[in-house]
């Protein structure tokens, strides 16, 4: 337990330092070519007010906020 009751400083450096092994273990694990996904979803997008709009983004934002408003009832009636 070397980082019970540690300052926030440390606490957070700490946090950065696992998150740049873990990251290069992946790198290392499965390399760093950037690799493409389809999804399935069309992704044409769409002008609204001189603003393109991809519709993949949209969805994604709609998908986020569902589940924040999810998240947020859950904790407010449990």
């Amino acid at each position: 337990r070397p980082l019970v009751n540690r300052s926030p400083m440390t606490l957070f450096m700490a946090t950065l330092g696992l998150s740049y092994i873990i990251e290069g273990a992946a790198q290392l694990i499965w390399g760093t070519q950037v690799h493409g996904l389809d999804l399935g979803i069309d992704d044409t997008p769409f002008e609204v007010g001189g603003i393109l709009i991809s519709s993949f983004d949209l969805l994604a934002a709609a998908i986020a906020a569902a589940m924040v408003a999810g998240l947020s009832a859950f904790f407010y009636w449990t």
